[in-house]
């Protein structure tokens, strides 16, 4: 307890902070049985395990994970997935579900993503309080969504501060993921480059920051994302201009085929006309020949 006699130091915080789309689900706990198992199953949301004792095998993507006490492991939101308590040192985990469009950009933050599900935490024993804290706040009342709210952040901000995430983050972002990446963003840039276009919107899509976007553009294709665009309207612009000339050249040779066609039936009705039949005052009679008369015809046009 302080005295009257201490001084109180100054400190002030000045910063203005956007709240973060991040949506909570559900939350709890769980104490496994041997070969307890979930899946295989594709959920809508994001799922974070954290293992307090024993030990969980995990499948993501073709792969198998075994996730033991003190680590985490990560479901993406719309993947396939199916993990079990091992048989012989079955598990107690926590586990939290969550949405929204930031999930993705914070998750990664916190050193995991679709091809790194799995790290380890220096200790999950203040996750495993935050996760308690949640299921204590089971009436709805506002108060007790802010402090939903604030345990989702406080469990988020206690992952991106692990000693780990710096060195699982750029495992993370290695080149299977940046291909990725870069495959998203190009074909994004072309789906949408006849509309208004900038380099936020890409970033937002992606739910990666512009500076990271920018790195991934200048690494792989030697430009930035700006000049990409420009480029990418220019083409799009320059195709469409040639499939008008390709069309209306299309539409003048079916004009000339069609005046063709016309022509043609013009000249075959006047062939196929039955001719007209001569009057017998223009006949005359010609020369005979062997004493048979050959009569000449005359023909009006």
């Amino acid at each position: 307890m302080m005295d009257n006699s201490q001084t109180v130091p100054k400190l002030t915080l000045q910063r203005r902070i956007e709240s973060m789309d991040l949506v909570f689900m559900a939350a709890g706990r769980q104490e496994c049985k041997p070969s307890d198992s979930s899946g295989p199953r594709t959920c809508s949301y994001h799922m974070l395990h954290f293992v307090l004792k024993g030990k969980v095998h995990f499948y993501l993507g073709g792969q198998h994970y075994i996730v033991n006490a003190g680590q985490c492991f990560y479901v993406p939101e719309g993947t396939n997935t199916f993990y079990y308590s091992d048989p012989t040192n079955p598990c107690i985990y926590a586990w939290m579900n969550f949405t929204g469009d930031d999930t993705v950009e914070i998750v990664r933050e916190c050193g995991m993503s679709n091809v790194c599900p799995v790290i380890a935490l220096p200790d999950v024993k203040p996750i495993w309080d935050f996760i308690g804290g949640l299921l204590h706040c089971y009436n709805p009342t506002p108060a007790n969504d802010i402090a939903i709210r604030g345990f989702m952040h406080l469990i988020f901000a206690t992952l991106m501060r692990n000693p780990n995430v710096s060195s699982i983050a750029q495992e993370a972002r290695d080149s299977s993921s940046e291909n990725d990446l870069i495959k998203r963003a190009v074909a994004y840039v072309q789906e949408h480059a006849d509309e208004t276009l900038s380099v936020q919107m890409i970033a937002d899509a992606l739910c990666i920051s512009r500076g990271y976007l920018h790195q991934l553009f200048i690494k792989y294709l030697h430009t930035t994302p700006q000049q990409f665009v420009i480029n990418s309207k220019v083409q799009k612009a320059s195709v469409i201009v040639d499939q008008n000339q390709n069309a209306d050249r299309a539409d003048r040779r079916a004009v000339r085929i069609s005046q063709s066609v016309l022509v043609l039936k013009g000249v075959r009705a006047r062939t196929d006309a039955q001719p007209e039949r001569i009057p017998s005052s223009l006949q005359q009679s010609g020369p005979s020949r062997h004493g048979i008369t050959i009569p000449t015809l005359y023909c009006s046009l």
